[in-house]
């Protein structure tokens, strides 16, 4: 357990309400990991096979069990679209990760093109510099 205690704030007011502070809190946790992602996709495939299984007892409860009508449609509709959703949320979600990943390899790629040339640069000046430097010394 940690004691602390909060200082009062030299100057002003914090401007960051609830809003803000949950908005900060969602990008810091989505930001840095693709997780989030990857469990929206699992989500869809759970949702839309429970939708597949439910079609399937409905089809036998139907036929055997004789239950209340309506109560299947309306829950492996809510079941199917939900599924579906959160799927192409999820893949669309990848799809944009990998665009994200390819465009900061090429930048990291450009950046240390430039290093390099910009390195080669300063090297071919410090041999200019060293052979007028050595120029001057003969006189």
């Amino acid at each position: 357990m940690f004691i602390f205690q909060e200082k009062k704030r030299l100057a002003g007011e914090a401007k960051y309400n609830f809003f803000s502070l949950s908005a900060l809190a969602i990008d810091g946790i989505t930001s840095f990991s693709v997780k989030p992602l990857r469990l929206i996709t699992i989500l869809g495939f759970i949702c839309f096979f429970l939708a597949l299984f439910m079609g399937g007892y409905s089809i036998i409860s139907y036929f055997y069990l004789k239950n209340v009508p309506g109560w299947a449609s309306l829950f492996i509709s809510i079941y199917f679209l939900g599924g579906i959703q959160l799927l192409s949320i999820g893949i669309l979600g990848n799809i944009s990760e990998k665009f994200t990943k390819k465009q900061n390899n090429a930048l990291s790629f450009i950046l240390k093109k430039k290093r390099i040339e910009f390195i080669g640069k300063v090297k071919k000046m410090n041999v200019m510099l060293n052979l007028f430097q050595h120029r001057i010394g003969e006189r």
